[in-house]
């Protein structure tokens, strides 16, 4: 398939899936609605009248490929462009998917690793042998460090 014709049919669908906001909007009243997300990915695929289960499999396409696109969207979106001739050209479909900048989020990212002072910031001044018996030191000293 030729670049132009995907970059077609992609328009096509990001021009669609924007008349239902129950598909991209998770605050939509119908987003949860299973009946109005198929309905809606039924109108997508095309012909209303031809039986659910023969386009199911269209249906999982363009969902697929709406998935797709909005991932994409987010990953462009958070790049930063670089300035002078490191320039790099913008992805053509961004232009297309602008209605996402109210919905899609940046999700917060957790970790399981501590953040530690820097250790020149560490007070150890109220550290030292004659308060604490050997073992009690170093815990008090690894204690200290992981706070």
């Amino acid at each position: 398939m030729e670049i132009n014709e995907t970059i077609n049919r992609d328009i096509k669908l990001i021009t669609l899936v924007e008349r239902f906001p129950h598909l991209y909007d998770k605050s939509s009243a119908k987003y949860k609605d299973r009946t109005a997300v198929d309905n809606s990915w039924l109108f997508i695929s095309g012909d209303r009248l031809v039986v659910y289960y023969i386009l199911r499999d269209i249906i999982v396409c363009n969902s697929d490929r709406w998935t797709s696109l909005r991932n994409r969207f987010s990953k462009e979106r958070a790049k930063n462009t670089p300035s002078g001739s490191a320039a790099q050209t913008e992805w053509p479909l961004i232009k297309y998917l602008t209605f996402l900048h109210s919905v899609v989020r940046k999700r917060r990212i957790f970790g399981n690793v501590r953040m530690t002072n820097n250790p020149s910031n560490i007070d150890y001044s109220n550290l030292s042998l004659e308060n604490f018996p050997e073992s009690q030191y170093f815990e008090a000293v690894q204690a200290t460090i992981q706070a």
